[in-house]
């Protein structure tokens, strides 16, 4: 995320806005892995999420493989 914002935000930025948007960037960080663990943390999502584990697992594999794939050409 720094390294995205160190290029769109210039250098002479008012202090007030980058501390609304490091706020906001923290905010919006903690909102997203709020959602995600409460939503893991319910039981018919744990019992979803352990029942297709393998089939998730396996496609998380090849996602990464054709990723590095595509580095290679």
């Amino acid at each position: 995320i720094v390294g995205i914002f160190s290029t769109v935000i210039a250098v002479d930025t008012p202090p007030i806005e980058l501390a609304l948007l490091c706020a906001g960037i923290f905010l919006s960080t903690l909102g997203w892995f709020v959602i995600v663990a409460t939503g893991f943390s319910a039981p018919k999502t744990r019992a979803w999420f352990f029942r297709y584990e393998t089939w998730i697992q396996r496609g998380c594999g090849v996602v990464l493989l054709a990723l590095a794939g595509s580095l290679l050409h």
